[in-house]
């Protein structure tokens, strides 16, 4: 019903972004198991491709495509979460993303989601993890080992330790079984040598437990049932967002690096989905609306983000106010969800 409700409130808008080059983000599980592979064969391309990375740029671990999107997200991890830019930056980083996938390596789709409200949210149970063909590999081996110790970057920093899960080592089957991470893990102020060249597997950390109470449809109308930006964003950052991550674990347990596992493209499409569902529901309004401020948890206190506000992708993109990114089918965004 959100997707009727959507389609019927932008039908005639529509109409004004640019209908050959509209692109329609589907569920994972709705793709055509060549569909699937021609996304992975791209991501894999985008991991052979050649870095461009200016000279002036010191960053040695970067080695090809694929690293430059995982060092953005490592670069601006302080100040993209928890803050005005989460929502609008997110969403512009996944469509920098997609047009790589598209323009440098043939890509013909968009980036589909995973939606973890809709079936089993057990991740070792998902066809998306099953690790045959057309998925993205599965668990990590289960190795002994401790929990993460989890770091956001807040002034001071707010440290945790979470439980670990059923993995723990590196992803043993499936497309990205031989994709190599070169940088990370974690990011500055934490540490230094996030951009030194440190090549590594990709680790996964199934918590299945987690992922039954924290990806439900049941929490997703929920947020979807919050009447202004400040709640929705708050309840989303809080439930679904960080449930996601911790519940595929390993590489998504480090708050800047997670990037460098595909599975965080699929989860956050779900978490752009789901706030476009939410805009969709006032759509003149809701794609008028910030919340939040310009640093992490408004630590230190900064001002309030406005439409105004800029934002880039380093050398991956160029510099977008928020206003040119809270609508899917504006500025240079041009996309639905189905």
């Amino acid at each position: 019903m959100k997707y009727i409700l959507f389609s019927a409130l932008i039908g005639s808008h529509l109409i004004s972004a640019a209908p050959l080059t509209l692109l329609t983000a589907k569920e994972r599980s709705t793709l055509s198991l060549g569909e699937r592979k021609e996304y992975t064969d791209s991501v894999m391309c985008l991991s052979k491709k050649g870095s461009i990375k200016p000279e002036n740029v010191v960053a040695p671990g970067i080695r090809n495509r694929y690293d430059d999107f995982h060092a953005n997200h490592i670069n601006q991890t302080v100040f993209i979460h928890f803050s005005a830019y989460f929502l609008p930056w997110h969403r512009y980083f996944l469509h920098a993303f997609e047009k790589a996938l598209r323009d440098e390596c043939g890509y013909k789709g968009a980036q589909p989601y995973w939606d973890w409200s809709a079936e089993d949210v057990t991740p070792a149970s998902n066809a998306l993890f099953a690790g045959g063909e057309g998925s993205i590999g599965g668990n990590g081996e289960s190795i002994p080992h401790e929990g993460p110790i989890v770091m956001i970057p807040t002034t001071p920093p707010t440290v945790s330790r979470i439980a670990p899960g059923t993995g723990g080592g590196c992803i043993f089957d499936g497309p990205f079984v031989n994709l190599t991470n070169n940088i990370g893990p974690y990011g500055p102020p934490q540490v230094s040598t996030a951009f030194d060249y440190n090549p590594r597997c990709i680790k996964r950390d199934f918590r299945p437990d987690g992922t039954k109470t924290s990806l439900t449809y049941e929490k997703v109308t929920n947020i979807l049932d919050q009447t202004d930006l400040d709640t929705f964003q708050a309840a989303l950052e809080s439930s679904v967002h960080p449930g996601g991550h911790v519940g595929i674990g390993g590489q998504q347990d480090d708050l800047y690096s997670g990037n460098g596992d595909p599975a965080f493209y699929f989860h956050h499409a779900q978490v752009d989905h789901v706030w476009n569902i939410w805009q969709a529901q006032n759509f003149a309004t809701r794609t008028n609306l910030v919340s939040g401020t310009l640093t992490i948890r408004n630590t230190p206190p900064s001002e309030n983000g406005t439409l105004e506000t800029t934002m880039d992708l380093g050398y991956n993109g160029p510099t977008y106010a928020i206003r040119d990114l809270v609508s899917t089918i504006d500025g240079p965004l041009c996309y639905i969800y189905k």
